[in-house]
């Protein structure tokens, strides 16, 4: 988590700031890490021009907010809303 991004920067730009200069070649490789780890649980990570970040600090509030008042139940329930 970042608490720092922006919803209107370009994820690429983003990554590039937080893990330096030389990263761009690694996060848009389809093969990267990430990209696996990804596509094991179903998700396609893009990390190419054109995509925007987000700063998720308050959404990760309200999940454990979630999880306060309802339990592992309310906040997973929450999490698919949120995040799919």
């Amino acid at each position: 988590m970042n608490p720092n991004l922006l919803a209107t920067e370009d994820r690429l730009t983003a990554y590039v700031r937080e893990f330096g200069p030389g990263s761009e070649g690694r996060l848009k490789d389809p093969n990267n890490d990430w990209a696996r780890r990804g596509r094991e649980i179903g998700l396609k990570m893009e990390f190419g021009e054109g995509y925007k970040t987000g700063n998720t600090l308050d959404a990760h509030r309200l999940l454990h907010f979630a999880e306060t008042r309802g339990g592992t139940q309310l906040q997973n329930a929450l999490h698919e809303v949120l995040f799919s």
